[in-house]
């Protein structure tokens, strides 16, 4: 199993399980959007927490698995992919990250599509660095970014691939709050709880009504955002730049 499912109370806790980066793979994605569909329709559970392994939240994507992969095979996996995404920033229940360690790129694509992050401190770093590896922020993904960053914070961090430890990622809002690795899901867990005290419903459909123009661009142009990728994917530049990411990875 790529993610394992344990309940807490009222909340579902996954975690990303495989070490030790836990790469972003299609069977992964398969997993969480399994459980996810599972728990929104289970009424015992209000909320949802991702979580990685210590060290780890999640490195991104699997680039060892899915740089040998045909045209069609990336393309099937940038649909769900995407699919996953939206699924999370659209889920109707209350849904968190801990992040335990380095999540840079697709790791924190996952991330800031949950509603409240809190990430280990110290020098684990976060961020999209698409760009950096031959790649660009697909629409919904950038969408995301700057809507919780703003637009010239998102400018600046997209265009220049940055990554940045916790401390800087909280000052501009990449994340909410930071712990010692040690306590990151335990606080996680009470911000959780202390939320869950409100009516869930009515907190569940403000958040939609909140993100409603959002959702409803992403979901309208989703065949559009996954073209873009897959064409960036399988160009001359992103196919060089993406190979000697997996030469330096394989060694």
């Amino acid at each position: 199993m790529t993610v394992l499912k344990q309940i807490d109370d009222s909340i579902a806790i996954l975690q990303l399980n495989r070490p030790k980066a836990n790469a972003i793979n299609e069977a992964m994605v398969d997993e969480l959007l399994h459980h996810l569909l599972e728990i929104k329709d289970d009424s015992s559970i209000n909320g949802v927490i991702l979580t990685g392994n210590a060290g780890f939240f999640s490195a991104g994507l699997d680039v060892l698995e899915l740089y040998p992969l045909s045209k069609n095979e990336i393309e099937k996996f940038w649909v769900k992919f995407n699919r996953l995404l939206i699924e999370i920033f659209s889920f109707p229940k209350l849904i968190f990250s801990a992040i335990t360690g380095h999540s840079p790129a697709g790791g924190t694509v996952l991330a800031i599509m949950t509603d409240y992050r809190i990430m280990a401190e110290g020098n684990y770093k976060i961020g999209l660095n698409e760009v950096a590896v031959g790649l660009i922020l697909p629409g919904a993904i950038g969408k995301v970014f700057q809507y919780i960053l703003g637009s010239r914070n998102a400018e600046l961090y997209g265009l220049t691939g940055k990554l940045v430890p916790s401390n800087e990622a909280l000052n501009v809002g990449l994340i909410d709050e930071v712990y010692p690795l040690e306590n990151v899901l335990d606080q996680t867990k009470l911000k959780m709880n202390s939320w869950l005290k409100l009516p869930n419903y009515q907190q569940g459909l403000t958040k939609l009504k909140l993100r409603d123009s959002l959702i409803s661009d992403i979901q309208q142009n989703q065949k559009i955002f996954t073209q873009e990728i897959i064409d960036i994917w399988f160009s001359e530049q992103g196919q060089k730049v993406l190979g000697d990411l997996v030469s330096k990875l394989q060694k």
